[in-house]
């Protein structure tokens, strides 16, 4: 008989039709700072568009939400600051902050199960299907926590099959905040907390309240000084090892690796998608022996195949459902049985169609496709690693529609991306570049030094336009005047932050239909 992993590696022959998830902006950690710098960074935030917590859909929250996000919104946010080599060095080296305020709520985060889940790639997927699995499957109280968000600040905190409403988020956040102020008074740890200090307590605040049985948390970034890292998970994930954000929690593979595998404590178990012979892998399994954490590679004999007609993505996509699949086996294996069926927790709840179709809600901005009234289909996409963008570019070369279809890309990233090797990943495939700003120029590179990288390379066409929107309405309307709508496809990529700028006027052009 063949295993499990090899099924589905042969399954993969089939270049699965589904949209698949790649590694997304992290949430940095921050530094220790007095309550007077944290002010002055708060200030200097102010100079920044406030991409997450308003953006495009500001107006569309609660009233009660409205204010907790303007209370929120004082604290330094690292995910809207400048990502520069030497500045990132400053922050924060511990969890004190958080871990002040939890105890401050009552330590909610003790309250339920956990799945805790790091990586450079494939977080999202992985966090989505076992939630999914766990409520759909299972009939568990099923929290999620992941971040960024893409439109609006609930995206980020699920509880089983919906965004946090409003008003509870904004219930939380003020509870949140009201501690935080108690610890800037007593002058506790929590008086250093941050933007996403606050968040992460809300969430476990929220999880708390709604009783939910188990929760599934992403980390921000890296693993052992993550916000979430308070955990201490039972089960924990590894996905994968890459050179990003090498600047903050690098340089290296293993330094990074070493950062991420901090989310696994004694007697628990992780499960990774690195291989054993791999430097970052080596690392992970020295720090397995000296903390005494059992490591687990699901799909190790797919790492070791090698195969050149199976294409990259169907394979990461293979990596992802099999990681989410040895999460669930854990869990039966630990002694949990399904609320539904008294069966013990298995890999095949992840086959089940509610599963898959619960757990794609979850995933915007990821290969997200829509059918736009004049036939142009546009792809959303929030890839912003030349890695990421290069499986994005196979995955609709390879399509069987896409494939035969022009590509016009609008492009737009932070400062601190790897800009010429993400433009060489789009080059070979791109028809009609257009370069754009995400918001005011800061931790955004500007469109026109954008432009003048991409002047370095060979494409057909560039245009460079600062404002994102009209970049957007300005792409669609050319490809109108030429007739080629049904013979084009126009991609939004090299963002999460571009992606939430323009996806809720995609959704309402594709809604006119």
């Amino acid at each position: 008989m063949i295993s499990f992993c090899q099924h589905l590696f042969l399954l993969a022959r089939h270049w699965w039709k589904c949209p698949l998830e790649f590694s997304r902006i992290g949430v940095t950690l921050v530094k220790n700072m007095s309550t007077e710098q944290l002010k002055k960074e708060a200030a200097a935030n102010a100079k920044l568009p406030p991409v997450f917590s308003k953006g495009p859909s500001k107006g569309t929250y609660s009233p009660k939400l409205l204010d907790a996000l303007r209370r929120l919104d004082q604290w330094i946010d690292w995910e809207r600051r400048d990502r520069i080599v030497g500045t990132q060095r400053q922050m924060r080296v511990n969890t004190g902050p958080i871990m002040d305020l939890l105890e401050r709520l009552g330590n909610p985060h003790t309250r339920f199960q956990t799945v805790h889940i790091t990586g450079s790639k494939g977080k999202g997927s992985v966090t989505s299907y076992v939630s999914a699995a766990l409520f759909y499957g299972a009939g568990f109280s099923t929290g999620w926590y992941s971040s960024p968000h893409v439109e609006r600040i609930n995206e980020r905190i699920g509880i089983n099959d919906s965004y946090i409403e409003d008003d509870e988020l904004a219930f939380c956040l003020n509870q949140v905040l009201s501690v935080r102020e108690e610890s800037v008074t007593a002058q506790s740890f929590g008086k250093d907390s941050t933007w996403f200090d606050l968040v992460t307590a809300a969430a476990f605040l929220a999880f708390a309240r709604a009783k939910v049985e188990w929760a599934v948390v992403e980390c921000g970034l890296g693993g052992k000084l993550d916000s979430t890292n308070v955990l201490k998970s039972k089960i924990t994930v590894l996905t994968n090892v890459e050179l990003e954000h090498a600047e903050i929690i690098g340089p290296t593979r293993k330094d990074i690796a070493r950062e991420k595998a901090g989310i696994a404590y004694q007697g628990s178990v992780l499960i990774t998608g690195t291989n054993s012979k791999d430097e970052a892998g080596q690392v992970i399994d020295e720090i397995a022996q000296q903390v005494g954490f059992r490591v687990i590679r699901p799909f190790e004999e797919l790492l070791q195949l090698e195969n050149d007609s199976l294409p990259l993505f169907s394979i990461i996509e293979v990596q992802n459902r099999c990681i989410a699949k040895e999460v669930l086996k854990q869990i039966g294996l630990i002694g949990y049985r399904s609320k539904i069926d008294s069966k013990v927790i298995d890999e095949k709840l992840l086959d089940r169609k509610d599963v898959w179709k619960g757990a794609k809600k979850r995933l915007p901005a990821r290969m997200e496709c829509f059918k736009l009234s004049n036939s142009l289909e546009v792809i959303i996409d929030g890839a912003h690693v030349p890695s990421s963008v290069g499986l994005v570019m196979k995955e609709i070369t390879h399509h069987p529609i896409w494939k035969h279809k022009r590509i016009d890309v609008i492009l737009g990233m932070g400062r601190d991306k790897h800009v010429e090797e993400i433009l060489d990943e789009l080059v070979p495939f791109v028809s009609h570049l257009y370069c754009t700003c995400v918001g005011h120029e800061g931790p955004y590179l500007g469109a026109e030094q954008l432009g003048e990288y991409a002047k370095q390379k060979s494409f057909q066409s560039i245009r460079i336009h600062p404002h994102c929107v009209d970049t957007l309405h300005m792409a669609i309307e050319l490809i109108e005047k030429e007739n080629a709508c049904e013979d084009s496809v126009l991609l939004v990529i090299g963002s999460l932050h571009l992606a939430g700028a323009l996806r809720p006027i995609v959704t309402s052009l594709a809604r006119q239909e």
